[in-house]
């Protein structure tokens, strides 16, 4: 593999060996599957001809089909067959064996992310003190109840000074 393509040892006449460039960049960058433990995949990057990645997963399903339905979405993104002698059974033989330790969660329905989206928001906002914001939440400045928060605070806090003092006096005598 290189910035050009991945390239594919080929015997020659002589019994020797020569790299024939058989495709455009391709990267499996590992395997994935929902959270259920369903519906594994390959996570494939693909350079197109303009030079910019596409990120696609391959279903596992879809490598006990043919070679040409496997191969149509990754060229609809770019990918380059060369016009070698059996190219595109290199590049699916390729996918077959790649196999990298790295996994990924799939989430095909957007119901999964905008869950967690919407936890994270409620976190952010309503539970969670920013302290360029003076410890308090952004629901807090959003609604105008920082100010009261903020006086309640100083209020306890010169009470707590004066019992402190208090009791340090007491002792102190």
């Amino acid at each position: 593999m290189s910035d050009e393509g991945v390239y594919q040892r080929r015997p020659v006449s002589d019994g020797d060996e020569e790299l024939v460039l058989i495709c455009s960049p391709i990267f499996v960058r590992g395997s994935c599957r929902r959270a259920d433990g369903n519906c594994w995949g390959r996570v494939v990057d693909i350079k197109d001809p303009d030079g910019k990645l596409h990120r696609h997963i391959v279903d596992e399903a879809e490598f006990s089909g043919g070679t040409a339905a496997l191969l149509r979405p990754l060229r609809a993104l770019g990918l380059v067959l060369e016009p070698v002698e059996k190219a595109d059974q290199s590049v699916v033989k390729l996918l077959r064996s790649w196999r990298p330790s790295n996994r990924f969660t799939r989430a095909d329905v957007l119901g999964y992310l905008e869950a967690q989206i919407e936890a994270f928001v409620d976190h952010y906002n309503h539970q969670r003190y920013h302290e360029s914001l003076n410890n308090v939440t952004p629901a807090d400045v959003y609604f105008g109840r920082d100010k009261a928060i903020l006086q309640q605070r100083e209020k306890i806090k010169r009470k707590t000074l004066e019992a402190r003092r208090l009791h340090h006096s007491q002792r102190a005598a």
